[in-house]
């Protein structure tokens, strides 16, 4: 159980700045709850095809950050106005993006899941660019069908060619279902980016490494597909299922524990694989996909 939804409907504010020196470029701020995301953890949902972003006002303060460890660092180095540019779209239609008493809205012309990336400048100061999600007519909890048929379309391909979760279409060695669960690192199941995988890390004689899970498409408890994941220090050796730290125990063993940033919780959140005991030589993680069916 989380306390926000990880959605925003119909209308947001942004926070924009540089990105400079490993600083987010965009926060997307909840009016509602006073709350802050970072841009890979929240969904824009508009309904009817439509959603309006303006500019956060000063006094507009925060009472927390998701996925983001603070907005100070948000910002542009002067109080010049800031623009903001559509740079690149993906989505089964057509986005456009209008500037008009002082809002940003955006239009969409049919259903479906879209990534669109800005850029926002200052003057001659130029911002680093940044990928928003929106969902058109969608909920939040997007079935893999639903997603399936938005990629499809987005990209002309016949019905049902995604329709396998277990097959690989893109042939880049993550099957089709592992792209959906792993949404927010930016896979796309109808292009080989194998590069977006997290990388692990060997630290201070543990093996970890960092994913963002989406509780929306995996709750752990009532998901049609589940994203699991194993661990083995050599190929051949006997795989080691993960253990949830929170509920099982076993802090011994490989287990999945939180690695998020900022002080509240969505249903978009960063995960952490942790192997205690680890060799410094080799060691191999891997996903599967798992069906309650």
């Amino acid at each position: 159980v989380v306390p926000h939804d990880g959605m925003i409907t119909g209308e947001a504010a942004w926070r924009l700045g540089t990105g400079a020196n490993g600083s987010p470029a965009v926060a997307l701020y909840d009016a509602i709850h006073e709350i802050d995301y970072a841009a890979d953890h929240v969904s824009l949902i508009a309904e009817d095809g439509q959603f309006v972003v303006n500019f956060v006002e000063s006094e507009n303060s925060s009472l927390g950050t998701i996925g983001m460890a603070s907005v100070d660092d948000i910002s542009f180095p002067t109080d010049e106005p800031v623009t903001v540019s559509l740079i690149e779209q993906s989505g089964p239609g057509t986005a456009t993006w209008e500037f008009e008493q002082n809002q940003y809205r955006g239009t969409f012309d049919a259903d479906g899941i879209y990534r669109l990336t800005f850029q926002a400048n200052q003057g001659n100061v130029l911002g680093e660019p940044f990928t928003l999600t929106f969902l058109v007519n969608y909920a939040i909890d997007y079935s893999y069908a639903q997603w399936a048929d938005s990629y499809e379309r987005t990209h002309d391909l016949s019905a049902g060619s995604l329709e396998e979760p277990n097959q690989d279409f893109d042939l880049d060695g993550i099957s089709n279902g592992i792209e959906y669960q792993l949404y927010w690192h930016g896979f796309d199941p109808t292009i080989s980016d194998y590069h977006l995988v997290p990388t692990p890390r060997y630290v201070g004689d543990r093996a970890e490494f960092d994913f963002i899970r989406d509780l929306n498409k995996d709750d752990f408890a009532n998901s049609e597909l589940e994203l699991a994941a194993s661990f083995t220090p050599a190929l051949g050796q006997e795989w080691q299922p993960w253990r949830r730290l929170f509920s099982e125990g076993a802090p011994d063993q490989f287990y999945e524990d939180g690695n998020e940033l900022g002080n509240e919780i969505g249903p978009v959140i960063c995960r952490q694989l942790v192997v205690p005991q680890a060799t410094a030589e080799r060691g191999f993680f891997r996903f599967e996909l798992r069906s309650r069916n």
